[in-house]
């Protein structure tokens, strides 16, 4: 029951950070994914999806596509085994973060173990 909470959860906020930041323009945003996490990763009814200066998260019927965001303030982070996306619209901010575990598995908000498709 604690799993479907999580993932209802996480629905409701995808949905919500979808409907909030598909506004007006802002530009100058620019993403750049480590090596290692760029492809696609599923799990839990998510996938993401990652290029060389692109983040794609789709639930559902809902697709968040970071690189065509308007009206938000992108920034990312990394190290060797992480990455972070932070966004920021009206003084709200929210992160995404992800960690390696190896080449085929990551973790999404340090909870989700994700899948290399």
């Amino acid at each position: 029951m604690k799993k479907r909470a999580s993932v209802l959860r996480l629905l409701l906020l995808s949905i919500f950070f979808t409907a909030m930041f598909a506004g007006c323009s802002m530009g100058g945003n620019h993403l750049s994914p480590p090596g290692w996490i760029q492809g696609s990763w599923a799990g839990s009814g998510t996938v993401w999806t990652f290029t060389g200066d692109d983040a794609i998260e789709t639930t559902g019927a809902v697709t968040l596509d970071f690189k065509n965001l308007q009206g938000v303030k992108l920034s990312d982070s990394q190290t060797a085994t992480t990455y972070a996306i932070s966004m920021t619209q009206s003084g709200v901010s929210f992160t995404y973060s992800f960690a390696q575990v190896d080449s085929l598995h990551i973790l999404y908000m340090g909870v989700i173990p994700l899948n290399k498709q």
